[in-house]
C-alpha cells in the first residue's frame, strides 16, 4: 500500500488555522459581532444567508473533527444533510461552537502523527491532508460571509479586516 496524500507541514497548518499572522482576516475576527438581522438576510438574492454558510461549515468541522477522533465516517446522502437550518436562538452559540472548533483543529495541526495518519485505513487520504482540503472550503466559505457582510453594510468588524 502507497503513503496516504499528505498535507503541508504541521507548522504550516498551524499558521493558517491561527488568528495571528494571516494573509486574511481571521475566522474570529470576520465573525465577530455579527448581529441576527445580518446573519439572518440574504442580500441581493443570495441563496444562502451568513447564517445558513455559519452552519455549513460547522456541519462539516464537525465531521472532520469525528473523522480525526478515528470515527468511522458515514456518508452524506444528500447535499441538504450538510446544509442545517440555523434558528436565531441557536446564532450566537454556533458563532463560539465554530470557533471552539478552529480550537480544536488547531490542536489536529499540531499533532504530526495524527497529520500523518490515513483518515481510513486503505484509503489514499491522511488527516493532514484532509484538513488542508476542509481548511481551502473553509477560506471559500469565510469570504462569502465577508462578501454578504459588506453587502449589508456591516465590514470591517471591530479590529479591522482586510480593508487597509
Amino acid at each position: 500500500m502507497s503513503e496516504p496524500l499528505a498535507g503541508p507541514p504541521s507548522a504550516t497548518l498551524e499558521r493558517l488555522i491561527s488568528d495571528e499572522g494571516m494573509e486574511f482576516t481571521p475566522f474570529s475576527r470576520a465573525l465577530n459581532g455579527i448581529a441576527w438581522p445580518v446573519a439572518s438576510a440574504r442580500p441581493g438574492g443570495s441563496p444562502h444567508s451568513i447564517a445558513d454558510i455559519l452552519g455549513h461549515m460547522r456541519f462539516w468541522q464537525r465531521r472532520l473533527l469525528g473523522l480525526t477522533a478515528d470515527g468511522e465516517p458515514r456518508p452524506v446522502g444528500h447535499a441538504e444533510e450538510g446544509w442545517p437550518h440555523v434558528e436565531e436562538a441557536q446564532w450566537n452559540g454556533l458563532v463560539d461552537s465554530y470557533l471552539a472548533g478552529l480550537a480544536e483543529l488547531r490542536a489536529v495541526a499540531g499533532d504530526p502523527a495524527l497529520l500523518a495518519r490515513r483518515v481510513v485505513e486503505g484509503r489514499d487520504t491522511s488527516v493532514g491532508y484532509q484538513l488542508t482540503s476542509h481548511f481551502a472550503h473553509e477560506a471559500h466559505h469565510l469570504g462569502q460571509i465577508i462578501l454578504l457582510r459588506r453587502m449589508q453594510g456591516d465590514w470591517p468588524p471591530a479590529g479591522g479586516g482586510d480593508t487597509w
